[in-house]
């Protein structure tokens, strides 16, 4: 195993920040639901791979695809938020940082319904000058 250069770094800080900004930015609250908020912390000029448990049978390959498709599921909702589990794990190499944690997505369906799910979620962000962007995110349901 070759040693990692020394101009490469492996501080976690930025990419911990940034998924604390991204989760923070995920509760929604009530209708309209606005996704600009969200928006930033996602690849717009490249590939990006999103696989959630809203869409099974679908592998979201850009920003406007996951966003067309958040939106048509976000009409079932009243409120929608995101709360983590406090367990986030970050690693990084250089430009490329990989991360998972738990958490709850919660609110209310137009029925007045609340919902919490249990889920887990990993990220995979690259540097783009000096902002980390999420360029793979995949979120599984944990059963309660």
């Amino acid at each position: 195993m070759t040693d990692v250069p020394a101009d490469i770094s492996d501080d976690t800080s930025g990419v911990a920040a940034t998924i604390a900004a991204y989760c923070a930015a995920y509760n929604l609250g009530e209708r309209p639901f606005d996704m600009k908020g969200v928006e930033r912390f996602y690849r717009h000029d490249g590939p990006l791979m999103i696989a959630i448990p809203a869409a099974p049978d679908r592998l979201f390959l850009s920003w406007n695809e996951y966003r067309t498709a958040w939106a048509g599921t976000l009409e079932n909702f009243q409120s929608f938020g995101f709360s983590t589990g406090g367990d986030l794990v970050v690693s990084r190499i250089g430009r490329v940082a990989w991360a998972s944690q738990t958490g709850h997505s919660h609110g209310k369906r137009l029925d007045g319904t609340e919902f919490r799910r249990a889920l887990r979620q990993t990220l995979v962000l690259a540097l783009d000058g000096e902002e980390w962007r999420i360029v793979q995110e995949h979120v599984s349901l944990i059963a309660a």
